[in-house]
Parts: structure tokens; C-alpha cells; sequence
């Protein structure tokens, strides 16, 4: 059953949604189309603790393969709107009535079960993409890619950059119970390179293990959320 279709149906509007809507005027860009999107949606709010609530946008789907039991990821928020709307939005885990933010890359343990090379590789990339990297409140980095011509674009490195520094795609690896992924990083401020290996297990266990700095005084262009 599709949970927030049969909630917009069977459930009152909850109070407080003009209060969200007077709110999201006095928004600035992206975060007022958010507040205004939720007040208007407010059939979505849920509760999974009794003092935690819960908002998601079923427009804005986390694609990632590895999810298991029914479990899909959205965008959404917890109990606090502001602007910018990335300082706030949470990936919220949605499996019928049951809502959970998951806050952190070690919250997916147990949401996915990683089959391959592939899925261990999507899944780090969740936590250093820029468009989902805002979700969880450790991400750090921001993905390391070669740019393809002249100009850089959001997490870019320029050409004789990386080729001096001998950089290259991510190599993930079997480990005991999981994978091992070797990738290159910069830090939120587009300034320093490391070189980070990351252990994923099968059940969506993530750490750090190692993490080197190979450069620093780069310049990346990052996106900024705070």
C-alpha cells in the first residue's frame, strides 16, 4: 500500500501547516520552495518517536539499489525548516508507516544488503555526491573527479592538476565481509586532496579506515550548504 497516498486520504490535515506557510515567506530561495512544498503536503508528516516528527518529499526519491525489505529513501526533513535548505534536510528511510531519519553514513547499516563491487561503490558515493552528500551530518568530502575541458564544475579537479598528482577513479576491492573502496577526496573547502579507503560491509556498515593528504592548496569548486 502506498502509505502517504492512503494518509492524504484517510487522515485530517495536522495543525500547524499555516504556520508553515507563513514561514516559508519569509524563506530565500531553494529553502522557501521546501517550506512551501511541505505545508502544501502536509499529509507527510508522521511520527516514528512520539516527540520526533517527520517529513519527506516523495518527489525527491535517493536512488540506490542495495535497499532491501521494502525500505525507500527520500529526501525530507525532522522538526526544523530554514534556509539554506541543504543545512536542513535529513534522507528519511520510509517503509509503509514506518518514517526514520537516518543522520549519519553508519545509519543505512541494516536499510541495504551490498551485493557487489558496484553497490559498495554507489553506496560511499551517497555520502560525497553534491547532490545527496547534505543528508548526513558526518559527510566531510566531496568526491574527486578530473575535469573534462578547459572549465571546472562542482567537485572538478583541472587537468594538469590531477594528471601531476597521478590521481585516478575509485578501485574497490573484496574485503572480509564486505568491500574496500580507494578513492580520491577533497575537504568542504575545495583546498586539500586525500586519499581515503573506505570498508563497507554487506549489511551497509561504513568507516573510514585510512585517509592520507596527497595535496593541499588546490582549488575545487565546491558547493557551500552552511
Amino acid at each position: 500500500m502506498d502509505y502517504t497516498a492512503s494518509a492524504k486520504k484517510n487522515r485530517p490535515k495536522p495543525k500547524g501547516c499555516g504556520q508553515v506557510m507563513a514561514m516559508a515567506t519569509q524563506l530565500a530561495g531553494k529553502a522557501a520552495c521546501l517550506a512551501v512544498l511541505i505545508a502544501a503536503s502536509c499529509s507527510h508528516r508522521c511520527r516514528s518517536q512520539p516527540a520526533d516528527s517527520i517529513w519527506y518529499d516523495e518527489e525527491k526519491p535517493v536512488r540506490l539499489a542495495s535497499l532491501v525489505d521494502g525500505w525507500m529513501l527520500y529526501e525530507g526533513l525532522g522538526d526544523k525548516v530554514g534556509a539554506p535548505m541543504e543545512a536542513f534536510a535529513k534522507a528519511v528511510a520510509v517503509r509503509g508507516p514506518d518514517l526514520r531519519i537516518l543522520p549519519r553514513s553508519s545509519s543505512l547499516r541494516g536499510h541495504v544488503r551490498i551485493r557487489s563491487r558496484a553497490q559498495a561503490l554507489e553506496l560511499v558515493r551517497l555520502f560525497t555526491a553534491p547532490e545527496t552528500r547534505y543528508l548526513f551530518e558526518d559527510s566531510a568530502f566531496l568526491e574527486l573527479t578530473r575535469a573534462a575541458g578547459e572549465e571546472q564544475s562542482v567537485g572538478e579537479l583541472d587537468r594538469k592538476t590531477w594528471d601531476s598528482l597521478a590521481l585516478r577513479d575509485p578501485v574497490v576491492r573484496d574485503a572480509e565481509r564486505g568491500f574496500s573502496v580507494e578513492r580520491f577526496v577533497v575537504d568542504e573547502e575545495g583546498t586539500t586532496v586525500y586519499r581515503v579507503v573506505e570498508v563497507v560491509g554487506r549489511d551497509g556498515a561504513y568507516r573510514v579506515q585510512t585517509r592520507a593528504v596527497v595535496a593541499r592548496g588546490v582549488h575545487v569548486p565546491v558547493p557551500h550548504y552552511w
